[in-house]
């Protein structure tokens, strides 16, 4: 990415998750929490502004998520909190809402809203931005909040099955 100055990014991080609820009900409900800890290798194209053009990085991370699929549509709800274990102060903090309303078969709307609170941005060049870069967005900025918010309307057709996936680890 060279929006984010990442070259190569390599990570593995084992996981544990539980459901509240039932493993029957995984289609329909879902209250997932799961906690992970790993390693990420990172290069970098430009070194960062901290020096480096690569590093390791010890990181873990806590997400919870709702999900719920009724006929009318679906709701969500996640955060997700990570921290880098070499520098603590580093960590970001997202939170997301998403509804899908059915308005008939195959035609939904959705709206969905996202925060984050960001103290990890490791990857900015030390060089900065050109105006350019910043005009057609072509550089990442050091920001301390994002926010996005969107409205979809969207229509499916195919297979009634073809959105049905194993929902394990936010798949």
């Amino acid at each position: 990415s060279t929006f984010e100055n990442i070259r190569l990014s390599i990570g593995a991080a084992p996981a544990i998750e539980y459901n509240l609820f039932p493993y029957s009900m995984y289609t329909r409900r879902q209250l997932r929490a799961l906690y992970a800890v790993g390693l990420q290798e990172r290069r970098y194209y430009e070194e960062t502004l901290l020096g480096r053009t690569r590093e390791t990085l010890p990181q873990h991370q806590l997400s919870v998520t709702f999900e719920q699929r009724e006929p009318w549509g679906s709701l969500e709800a996640s955060s997700e909190w990570s921290q880098y274990l070499n520098d603590v102060s580093k960590t970001r903090l997202e939170v997301e809402g998403r509804i899908g309303l059915r308005i008939t078969k195959g035609l939904s709307v959705e709206a969905e809203v996202s925060a984050s609170r960001v103290r990890d941005q490791l990857s900015l060049p030390a060089r900065g931005a050109t105006a350019e870069e910043v005009l057609l967005r072509l550089r990442q900025l050091r920001s301390g909040y994002e926010y996005n918010s969107s409205i979809n309307l969207t229509y499916t057709f195919g297979s009634i099955f073809s959105s049905l996936v194993n929902p394990r680890f936010g798949s």
